[in-house]
């Protein structure tokens, strides 16, 4: 905290860059001690925090437009896709689907409360064909429609 401090009063060129770096960094290490020391816990944090089934969420994050199978999820010596699936179902008490789905339609909210960007433009960029399908799955999940969020969102 006191190198974030010290750069910003100095005010030299990429200070701001420099702080807030720092403090992206600082939250990483903090929800990183979080997850080591409740590890085995339930939810979202919990499948951050096992191994490979992480591997498979910061996949679905790094890239939501990529269509991922079960097969794919986490890649497990010895272990069977009901294995994985099991694994998948017990950190986080739903389907690896669901899940993954989830975190789909939570991006499209950030992006649609964003820059402005077409509702069909953002399905295409969380991983849906159709924006039809994506209009009724978002409705599904929120209670309002796509278009909805997107014209309440500040223009840029």
């Amino acid at each position: 905290m006191l190198a974030m401090q010290e750069e910003l009063e100095d005010a030299r060129a990429g200070a701001a860059a420099i702080a807030t770096d720092l403090a992206s960094a600082l939250f990483v290490m903090a929800v990183r001690a979080r997850l080591h020391r409740e590890g085995n816990g339930s939810g979202l944090l919990g499948l951050l925090a096992h191994r490979q089934l992480g591997r498979a969420v910061a996949a679905t994050l790094d890239d939501p437009a990529r269509n991922g199978t079960l097969d794919e999820l986490a890649t497990y010596p010895n272990a069977s896709r009901a294995g994985r699936v099991r694994m998948f179902r017990r950190t986080a008490q739903r389907r690896p689907l669901a899940v993954l789905a989830e975190l789909r339609l939570e991006l499209a909210w950030r992006k649609l409360s964003g820059p402005a960007s077409a509702v069909a433009a953002i399905a295409a960029e969380v991983g849906y064909r159709a924006e039809s399908a994506f209009s009724r799955a978002f409705h599904r999940r929120f209670g309002v429609r796509a278009g909805a969020v997107r014209a309440s969102a500040p223009a840029c």
